[in-house]
């Protein structure tokens, strides 16, 4: 019994080896809201992916717009919600890869959770490609759908993630 228990851990633990598995940064997090977001992904079979995302705004920790900032953020930001984000953010989705997890074009649907903005469930599209080995480049379109309902404005982003594939 032992040695059948050990067997099957083994090829269980050969097959997750396969698996790939990313790690990655959100670049437009970064210059357009002045946080850090972190991404994980881990490709849960051949066409399927499962990921994460956690994001903490740094902007807390900055002194105050002034006017010219302010109105420059105006020109460039996504538009206003009654209230904020709040200084961190927790995501999880799942994705469905038609040529093969973590390679080119996905859909993905999950749900985000925020401080000031609570639950919410999002919907999305994108495209990854390995640019060299473990090095990779996405660009996704996510809206979350029940700001978008209770608010009636737009609530999408578009994503610029560098990652690395291991």
């Amino acid at each position: 019994m032992r040695t059948i228990l050990i067997i099957i851990l083994s090829a269980f633990g050969l097959a997750c080896q396969a698996q790939e598995s990313g790690i990655g940064a959100d670049l437009t997090a970064a210059a357009r809201k002045g946080a850090l977001r972190v991404t994980l992904a881990h490709a849960i079979g051949e066409r399927w992916s499962a990921g994460a995302d956690a994001e903490l705004d740094f902007s807390l920790l900055r002194e105050r717009m002034s006017a010219e900032e302010a109105g420059h953020y105006g020109e460039v930001g996504t538009g206003s919600w009654p209230y904020g984000e709040g200084a961190y953010r927790l995501g999880a989705s799942v994705q469905y890869w038609p040529e093969r997890a973590l390679h080119g074009v996905f859909l993905s649907a999950g749900m985000s959770w925020s401080e000031g903005a609570g639950l919410d469930m999002t919907a999305g599209a994108g495209y990854h490609v390995r640019i060299w080995k473990g090095l990779g480049a996405g660009i996704a379109y996510e809206m979350n759908l029940l700001k978008t309902y209770r608010y009636g404005v737009s609530g999408d982003e578009i994503k610029i993630v560098l990652s690395y594939l291991f």
